[in-house]
């Protein structure tokens, strides 16, 4: 049965932060020195639902059939390969109707970008793998060297490089509890483009 974590309103996603379920290559988003703790344990997924479904007509995206299966439930397959799906980041009054199990997230800062999903699963105390809900094709092995790297060294954040336009995947990455603080600054001031602030953040570790 679900359960709702209010911490806001609503949010629209980061437009064009992430256009690829696989990281297979391209350029870097940036650097930094890591400051967070090795993973001690398995990390909290994460589904992102968060963000108006413009392409879709504002119909919720992840709740779309692509050979007869929703594309959420896609997503929740390859997370739960490697680790157990636990939270939801969503907005939509209907979100607790949507997946059963797990906590609903609901963003403290509205119309911050995709990032605010984030924080509000990292709000919840737990190193988080999180997939947005409309990347039908993410690969699991992709989420197993995510959480691999992320127990091999101490960083805030593990994030995928891509060939996608801005050369990372911010949605489809692992995200330590030591990001929090920065997160919750990065949002307090308006936030911005995800893949900007993780140029910024000290501590990522960029996935080939």
């Amino acid at each position: 049965r679900m359960r709702a974590l209010s911490q806001g309103a609503s949010r629209r996603r980061d437009a064009g932060a992430h256009d690829r379920a696989s990281a297979d290559g391209g350029s870097r988003c940036g650097s930094g020195t890591p400051r967070a703790a090795h993973l001690s344990h398995s990390p909290a997924g994460v589904v992102l639902a968060g963000g108006i479904a413009r392409r879709f007509g504002g119909r919720p995206k992840g709740l779309e059939l692509i050979h007869g299966v929703r594309i959420v439930d896609r997503v929740v397959r390859a997370i739960s390969a490697v680790t157990s799906v636990e939270i939801l980041a969503a907005n939509d009054d209907e979100a607790t109707t949507w997946l059963d199990g797990v906590v609903i997230a609901v963003d403290k800062y509205p119309r911050a970008g995709g990032m605010a999903g984030v924080h509000a699963a990292l709000s919840l105390g737990r190193d988080v793998l999180v997939v947005a809900w409309d990347m039908p094709l993410v690969d699991a092995g992709l989420l197993r060297a995510l959480v691999t790297r992320a127990g091999a060294g101490a960083f805030t954040a593990v994030v995928p490089e891509s060939r996608s336009p801005i050369g990372c995947e911010p949605f489809c990455a692992l995200y330590a509890t030591a990001a929090l603080p920065a997160i919750e600054s990065y949002l307090g001031a308006g936030g911005g483009p995800a893949h900007s602030f993780l140029r910024e953040l000290p501590g990522v570790s960029w996935l080939p």
